[in-house]
C-alpha cells in the first residue's frame, strides 16, 4: 500500500483519482493539508480521513466510547492548548502517556505533551468532531465546579441549621 494519504484513499476506494487531482491543485493555492481540503470539498468523510491516516502513520485508530469518562491531566496540562491540539489525554502509567489526537502530525504537541508529561508519548488517531465534544464537556464542568460547591455548602449550612435544633432536644 502506498504511503501518500491521497494514493491510500484511491486503494479503499474511497476518492477518486481525478478528485486527488482536483484536491491537490486547491492544496497548492491554499496551503491547506490535504485532508482538511478533502473534507471542505465534500469529497470524503472526516471518518475517511481518519481511517487513511491511521493506515498511513500505521497508528491505532480511537473510537469516542474509547475516550475516558472524564478528562485526565486538567491539572497538569492547559485545556487551551489541548484544545488548540485536538487532543484527548488517554490514559498514563509509569513509562507513557496515551493521546488521541486528531491530528497526529502536530509534531509540535507530540514534543509538547512528552515534555509536560515528562514521558514518552502513545499515539491514537481520533476524529476532530470527537475531541471537540469531550473537551466542550470538561469546559462545562469547569464553569460549573464552582456552582456546584456552592450548592454544597448551601445543603451543609442547610443540614446544620435543620439538625441544630433537634440535637438540642435530646440533650434538654
Amino acid at each position: 500500500m502506498s504511503n501518500k494519504l491521497g494514493e491510500i484513499l484511491i486503494e479503499l476506494g474511497l476518492l477518486e483519482k481525478a478528485n486527488l487531482v482536483r484536491a491537490l491543485k486547491a492544496q497548492h493555492e491554499l496551503g491547506d493539508k490535504l485532508g482538511d481540503i478533502l473534507i471542505k470539498l465534500g469529497m470524503i468523510k472526516e471518518e475517511e480521513r481518519v481511517k487513511a491516516l491511521s493506515t498511513q502513520l500505521d497508528l491505532p485508530m480511537i473510537e469516542k466510547s474509547d475516550f475516558p469518562s472524564e478528562p485526565l491531566f486538567t491539572s497538569k496540562i492547559s485545556a487551551n492548548f489541548l484544545k488548540k491540539s485536538k487532543i484527548i489525554p488517554l490514559s498514563e502509567d509509569l513509562e507513557s502517556i496515551a493521546l488521541a489526537m486528531a491530528d497526529p502530525l502536530d509534531q509540535y504537541a507530540v514534543e509538547a505533551m512528552s515534555m509536560l508529561s515528562g514521558k514518552k508519548v502513545k499515539l491514537y488517531i481520533g476524529m476532530e468532531k470527537d475531541t471537540l465534544k469531550l473537551q466542550q464537556f470538561d469546559v462545562i464542568m469547569r464553569m460549573l465546579e464552582p456552582l456546584i460547591l456552592l450548592i454544597v455548602k448551601i445543603v451543609v449550612m442547610i443540614e446544620i441549621t435543620v439538625m441544630k435544633p433537634k440535637q438540642m432536644d435530646i440533650w434538654i
